[in-house]
């Protein structure tokens, strides 16, 4: 697991480790995005919503996920440059593997499915997943200080 090779000496360490000062750095910028994605997840989660609208909503925590990881990457890559951002890419794509995969794959940015706004939703268990993978991902950012 990710946490794991970043907690255990090696390689992977190694290479978190050598992008850790530069991503400190940007930590205010990342955690906007990480609050901007949490604050959607947050209206989704509302308990007075409509749950016939599941497949909707799994839409719109897909296509906020994507958001999420797109300025991610955007802020650590203007900043800290391609290495970074491309360690950084692949951290969270690796924590948000098997999720991405499973309910997430039909989704991206720049597809149709995406172009919506958000608005209130239905309370799903792929939400508290993905409230989860953004609260692991702020964590971490913490970690890094």
């Amino acid at each position: 697991m990710v946490i794991q090779e970043i907690c255990q000496p090696g390689p992977y360490q190694r290479e978190f480790l050598k992008h850790a000062p530069c991503m400190q750095e940007v930590k205010a910028d990342y955690e906007e995005c990480a609050r901007d994605y949490q604050d959607k997840i947050q209206t989704l989660m509302n308990p007075d919503n409509n749950s016939q609208r599941s497949e909707f909503n799994v839409k719109r925590l897909c296509c906020s996920f994507q958001e999420y990881m797109k300025c991610s990457h955007a802020i650590v890559n203007d900043t800290c440059g391609a290495e970074t951002a491309l360690f950084t890419k692949r951290f969270l794509d690796r924590m948000s593997d098997s999720l991405i995969q499973t309910h997430c794959n039909r989704y991206s940015l720049d597809s149709e499915e995406c172009d919506f706004e958000l608005s209130s939703g239905t309370v799903l268990r792929l939400s508290h997943v993905l409230l989860f993978l953004g609260v692991v991902v702020s964590a971490l950012v913490v970690l890094r200080t």
